[in-house]
């Protein structure tokens, strides 16, 4: 399937991850050459950083995405110390679904049942073999057309949007104690409008 699908991914990263990852000196190599190919027919599109100042990995995250969003890029990989902290600036945007992969099987698998756009990886966490394979494995996984996973993420884009229809983040508040079958219980949610208190059940 690599062989026969080529995307144009954005990456963002600041210069002591790519020393980390052994990707310094790659946006040096190809700045103001405009976006460069790579194995497999790729279309790289580096945010930087450039250089070896520091940078606040939120700016780096807004301008990966907005690649994504505007249709320049079609996947973005974000790679930072652990990656977290760039998966949760990635998803303060709307239509972006990031996540952390530092196994290959959830590199491909987050495309599959979650239609992740952005891979995050921590270069504290991960070494330059590694993250080739864990690359390789996001860039070549498609979403599934499997009834279950569509239904599943079309969820997820009601929820986003029910959190951006109100303004602001949703609030799961429990509706009420259902039986488990195992003598406890689990919970169901609603959203709860933001001024709705959420220190009893919604009926």
């Amino acid at each position: 399937m690599a062989g026969q699908r080529s995307f144009s991914p954005a990456i963002g990263s600041h210069h002591e991850t790519r020393r980390r990852i052994g990707s310094r000196g790659l946006a040096a190599q190809t700045r103001g050459s405009g976006p460069y190919r790579v194995a497999g027919g790729h279309t790289v599109i580096d945010v930087g950083s450039f250089d070896d100042r520091p940078v606040d990995f939120p700016d780096i995250a807004r301008d990966l995405v907005a690649r994504i969003k505007s249709g320049e890029a079609d996947r973005g990989l974000m790679v930072r110390g652990t990656g977290v902290g760039a998966s949760i600036a990635a998803n303060k945007v709307k239509g972006i679904r990031a996540a952390v992969c530092h196994d290959v099987h959830s590199a491909h698998q987050c495309v599959e049942h979650d239609d992740v756009n952005v891979m995050c990886l921590g270069a504290q966490v991960v070494g330059p073999w590694l993250a080739k394979d864990l690359i390789s494995a996001f860039l070549a996984a498609a979403f599934s057309t499997d009834e279950d996973v569509r239904r599943r993420v079309a969820k997820l884009h009601a929820m986003e949007a029910e959190a951006s229809a109100a303004g602001s983040q949703m609030i799961p508040t429990p509706m009420q104690d259902v039986p488990d079958g195992t003598g406890g219980y689990s919970h169901r949610y609603k959203v709860a409008p933001p001024s709705i208190a959420t220190s009893a059940p919604v009926m």
